[in-house]
């Protein structure tokens, strides 16, 4: 950064100078991980909802954000040391690409949460259809009585007081 810029900047914070120390490195972490965690956030069950609104949403992945970023850092500073193109380049095209990259990632990630959790409500639904289905079941079966083994005669056989109510299992 130019060194008048610098001092615009420490003047115009007066006491943060440290903002104004911020290389571009951080910086183009900070808007990598909010592309991805902004993308994921977007999609995840319970934030991606309608219902919820859109400043909350953004409260979410600023905060989801400022915690993942510190962490992410220290990785961005190795690859501008070791010389690995993308956001430590900062030129514009290699930056915009980083960031679709990271935004694509982060779209797949909060899609395979969802999927995930909609896979689940599915098995609840089916495992709560099914379910009144397999102790009927049970009762339709002709069982045996007795020692000798024979069967109930024709017209007693299947019914049970519970068959002969109505249900939805199969009839």
């Amino acid at each position: 950064m130019d060194p008048e810029m610098i001092a615009a900047l420490t003047r115009l914070f007066g006491a943060s100078e440290h903002i104004a120390r911020v290389g571009e490195t951080p910086i183009h972490a900070l808007v990598a991980v909010f592309a991805r965690v902004g993308a994921v956030v977007a999609l995840l069950p319970g934030f991606g909802e309608r219902t919820l609104p859109a400043r909350v949403k953004l409260a979410a992945a600023v905060m989801f954000t400022m915690a993942i970023w510190p962490a992410v850092v220290p990785l961005a500073e190795e690859a501008v040391a070791a010389g690995r193109p993308g956001l430590a380049d900062g030129a514009p095209i290699p930056l915009f690409r980083a960031l679709m990259a990271e935004a694509a990632v982060g779209l797949m990630l909060g899609i395979a949460v969802r999927l995930t959790v909609m896979a689940l409500q599915l098995a609840g639904l089916l495992v709560e259809g099914i379910a009144p289905c397999v102790g009927r079941a049970r009762e339709r079966v002709p069982r045996r009585r007795g020692l000798t083994g024979r069967r109930r005669p024709r017209a007693q056989r299947g019914r049970t007081q519970r068959s002969e109510e109505k249900s939805d299992c199969g009839r």
